[in-house]
């Protein structure tokens, strides 16, 4: 059976201010691998190699996480870096309103456990990937654009169905496709 890099995730869509600055993280600091506007998202659980026969099961798991569950309503609000802004390896937009997010991740971390994929070691941190470092850097252009946008209301999205994704990684980055969705409601 065929294998595939596998995630599960909320699909969102980049606005202008995203974009905007999305452009500014490219300006300051080339070298960053920035996300594509069209693969803008929320992961809930990255699961990375996958046999594709787990596909109606993994589609079961995440029914079971969002039963009874209706669309909601996340804020896109700041800007932040993991580890920290100091010593960046992630640039990332955070999500307010997230509660709903944090409790399927939880149920889809724990029922995933039970195919063999393995717990997450770290606490759910909801957020929106917009650039990755190929190793921790400092920077102090990208710390003041990070300060600049720490507060910045990124405008809000709802979310309406939870998606199974493949990623392919490509030399000019990832190339995501869904395989398979749980609409919400």
């Amino acid at each position: 059976m065929a294998r595939f890099r596998a995630f599960i995730a909320v699909d969102l869509k980049a606005n202008e201010k995203i974009a905007k600055v999305l452009e500014e993280l490219k300006n300051a600091l080339p070298s960053l691998k920035l996300v594509d506007q069209a693969n803008v998202h929320i992961t809930l659980k990255f699961l990375g190699d996958t046999d594709e026969s787990l596909i109606p099961d993994i589609k079961k798991i995440i029914e079971r996480a969002t039963v009874g569950l209706s669309p909601f309503t996340i804020s896109l609000i700041g800007t932040g870096a993991f580890p920290s802004k100091t010593k960046i390896r992630v640039i990332w937009i955070g999500i307010r309103n997230a509660e709903q997010l944090s409790i399927i991740a939880k149920k889809l971390d724990e029922e995933l456990h039970s195919l063999g994929f393995e717990r997450e070691k770290r606490e759910f941190s909801p957020h929106l990937t917009l650039a990755r470092a190929r190793e921790i850097i400092s920077s102090t252009k990208i710390e003041k654009l990070i300060d600049q946008y720490s507060e910045e209301e990124f405008g809000k999205e709802v979310v309406q169905s939870i998606r199974l994704k493949k990623s392919v990684l490509t030399p000019k980055g990832s190339i995501y496709s869904t395989v398979d969705e749980v609409i919400l409601g």
